[in-house]
């Protein structure tokens, strides 16, 4: 009987055992369903990080085939033999579709001019013996960058251009005559750069072709190099959909700026707005200036402050809103100090009236009346 007691107990012990060893797996399984998922975005993050760190060096290099087709492409076709049917110029409709001979209509927007050549002569090569297809793109669409960060003017920009881009099926991308705008004319587009423009970390993210799912790459350049030692790889040719993004600095890049003014990376002239207790006789004047003008040189264009003057008002609308700075004038300030900024296009310069300035006008309104009447009564004396 005891035997027969120990043994029941022993079992239920193990049938607790095991219930407990169930429970926990059944508990480790359900967790590992929760977090597959996070896991595996993780990891396929970590994997296109990876990629992109991968293909960096390529985003710069100028023998990667990087222009995408898109509707309003003009592509004309070179074959390996002679036929008057298919020596035509094919223009990219509007929902991305070319209509070739034989094979009638083809999509062809989000890829590569080297891929669509590898494409078509697959497809010709089951009608034709080795077609040996050249795509010739003789007028490409305008296409549009975004500038974002330390510029002037954030936005959208379209350029437009025409080319005559070469390639063949059995060659690397040759570009003849193919004019798309650089890293350095998409920033003149937006105003050019501003004094805390860190150009040692510009971002470009670019739009691959759908044959690889319209992924993005990302790479960084340093436009410093380009600016003092003319390092032109840098200056990298743009297209359509390229995102620019410059960093700023939290500190004053005088140096730098100055340096830009060497280059044409920034517009030769900027208009600033100045109004308020100047000597130039309008109310409000827009004036142009040579870029990298300071705030003190700006008023003595304008002709100086007027006498018993109040303080200096000074606006700028930047990426994180309008700035706003009010002192008192500072004539020894140095170029690029916070009394004496160095200027851009649209900023604005008031300067406010003293308390003094405006009673000396409130005494000049009523005494004129005055005067008036006593220069009347002398004359007819």
């Amino acid at each position: 009987m005891f035997t027969f007691l120990t043994n029941i107990n022993f079992n239920m012990q193990y049938m607790y055992r095991s219930r407990k060893f169930l429970t926990k797996l059944i508990l480790l399984i359900n967790l590992l369903l929760i977090f597959e998922p996070i896991f595996a975005n993780n990891f396929e993050k970590n994997k296109k990080d990876s990629e992109i760190i991968n293909l960096r060096s390529e985003l710069i290099s100028p023998n990667r085939d990087f222009y995408l087709l898109g509707p309003n492409d003009v592509l004309s076709f070179e074959w390996g033999f002679d036929n008057e049917e298919f020596r035509k110029i094919y223009k990219v409709d509007q929902d991305g579709n070319l209509f070739l001979p034989r094979l009638r209509k083809v999509y062809v927007e989000g890829l590569t001019i080297k891929e669509l050549t590898l494409l078509l002569n697959e497809e010709y090569e089951k009608a034709i013996i080795n077609p040996q297809i050249i795509i010739n793109l003789e007028i490409n669409r305008p296409i549009r960058i975004y500038v974002s960060g330390e510029v002037v003017n954030q936005g959208s920009y379209e350029f437009s251009s025409t080319s005559n881009y070469t390639v063949s099926s059995l060659a690397q991308p040759i570009g003849k005559d193919f004019v798309e705008p650089t890293l350095f004319e998409a920033i003149r587009a937006a105003g050019g750069i501003t004094p805390y423009s860190k150009l040692d970390q510009v971002s470009v993210v670019r739009k691959l072709s759908r044959l690889k799912n319209g992924e993005k790459i990302k790479t960084e350049i340093n436009l410093i190099s380009t600016l003092l030692d003319g390092d032109s790889s840098q200056n990298i040719t743009l297209y359509d959909d390229d995102f620019i993004y410059i960093p700023k600095s939290e500190f004053i890049l005088k140096d730098q700026f100055l340096q830009s003014i060497t280059t044409n990376l920034n517009p030769s002239l900027i208009t600033v707005f100045i109004s308020g207790r100047v000597r130039d006789p309008s109310e409000t004047r827009n004036i142009k200036l040579p870029r990298a003008t300071s705030l003190n040189q700006a008023i003595n264009v304008s002709g100086g402050i007027k006498p018993i003057s109040g303080r200096i008002e000074f606006f700028r609308l930047n990426s994180e809103g309008i700035e706003k700075r009010v002192f008192n004038k500072a004539a020894n300030a140095p170029i690029g100090s916070y009394k004496n900024p160095i200027l851009q296009d649209g900023d604005i310069i008031r300067i406010r009236s003293s308390l003094l300035a405006d009673l000396t006008e409130i005494v000049g309104e009523i005494t004129k009346p005055a005067i008036g009447l006593f220069t009347l009564e002398a004359l007819f004396d």
